[in-house]
């Protein structure tokens, strides 16, 4: 599914900020996101989250060439990482747990509030 969507956009570069919760199976998730992108790893400010020393021994075991990877304490780190990566044309998907949506989402409804 991601997939499809992600053949419908513009893109040059695909910037994905990922974090997951320990129910999902991550290692089946992470093979419909393309190889060729750039991964920024994370875990959710939540108890069942994947933990970010889980990540990085499963990461280890998935991916041969690792230099288009990091791994990010919190979800807002890697967002804004990605965020300083990407150029205009580039694209940043945010996925793997509604969790860590949620958390850029109010990560942004926080900063505009600030401005009030």
């Amino acid at each position: 599914m991601v997939n499809k969507q992600l053949k419908k956009e513009s893109y040059e570069k695909l910037h994905l900020v990922l974090g997951f919760v320990r129910e999902k199976k991550v290692d089946k998730l992470l093979k419909h996101f393309p190889v060729e992108s750039f991964y920024y790893f994370c875990q959710p400010n939540i108890d069942r989250k994947y933990s970010i020393y889980d990540l990085i021994i499963l990461i280890n075991k998935l991916f041969k060439n690792r230099d288009r990877i990091n791994f990010y304490p919190s979800v807002i780190k890697a967002f804004l990482y990605a965020k300083s990566k990407a150029s205009k044309n580039d694209l940043i998907l945010i996925s793997g747990s509604t969790f860590v949506v949620s958390e850029i989402l109010l990560y942004y409804k926080n900063f505009f509030l600030t401005f009030e």
